[in-house]
């Protein structure tokens, strides 16, 4: 006859302590708190997507709140996935990628979280592509365009002729232009960051700040694929 089961009750403290402890990121930049990280299905890459042509609006001008923001996520972003160091080669797409719409998800609470100011932009997406500028990102980011990149691969990047290439490169990064409020606290930026050893991942990002002279905090991320 087999044992009797015993029930062994968790004070409640205890098992909030280790959800919330599941709930964080295993390292971080101190000065960048991840609040909630969400997903939908997050299935195999689908089809890039890449804009066929430059838009012919204007870009934020040089020194402009706009690029200063952009700036600051985009490098959110980069610590999010490589740490607090960064890489010794960070490739970056010469183009911002289309900020893909979220309709896509099927799932309306997906946008519907975000500030009523985003909503409706998040949700239909933003297919507008810009040059990527030097002052978006770090000293030393190489910008390359994306078929240079490539380099007429198919499926999967040839990665050992990526790292050969750009200075021992296994990652590299696509970002869309980011959507700001206009009181500069709530952003959303979508992402793709293929990398080798078949990894990779593409995600809109929610970034917060009670103010405008204080660090972002992610809010939330949604991912659209990861591998």
């Amino acid at each position: 006859m087999s044992a009797p089961i015993r029930r062994v009750l968790i004070p409640a403290a205890i098992v909030g302590a280790f959800v919330a402890g599941l709930a964080r990121w295993v390292e971080r930049p101190a000065d960048l708190a991840v609040v909630v990280s969400a997903s939908h299905q997050v299935p195999s890459p689908p089809s890039v997507s890449r804009c066929n042509a430059l838009s012919s609006k204007a870009d934020a001008p040089v020194g402009s709140d706009v690029r200063t923001i952009e700036a600051e996520l985009y490098l959110a972003i980069v610590r999010l996935r490589t740490g607090s160091s960064l890489p010794n080669a960070l490739l970056v797409e010469a183009a911002s990628i289309p900020f893909i719409p979220m309709r896509i998800l099927g799932d309306p609470s997906a946008s519907e979280q975000l500030p009523v100011e985003l909503r409706v932009a998040a949700r239909d997406g933003n297919a507008d592509c810009f040059l990527q500028t030097a002052d978006r990102f770090p000293p030393g980011t190489r910008l390359v365009p994306y078929a240079d990149i490539r380099q007429g691969a198919r499926g999967r990047a040839d990665w050992p002729s990526v790292a050969a290439r750009f200075d021992g490169a296994h990652m590299w990064f696509a970002f869309s232009r980011a959507l700001i409020t206009t009181d500069h606290r709530d952003a959303v930026v979508f992402y793709e960051r293929p990398c080798n050893a078949r990894c990779g991942e593409a995600e809109w990002v929610w970034f917060h700040r009670e103010r405008a002279s204080e660090g972002w905090q992610v809010m939330k991320q949604v991912w659209r694929w990861i591998s």
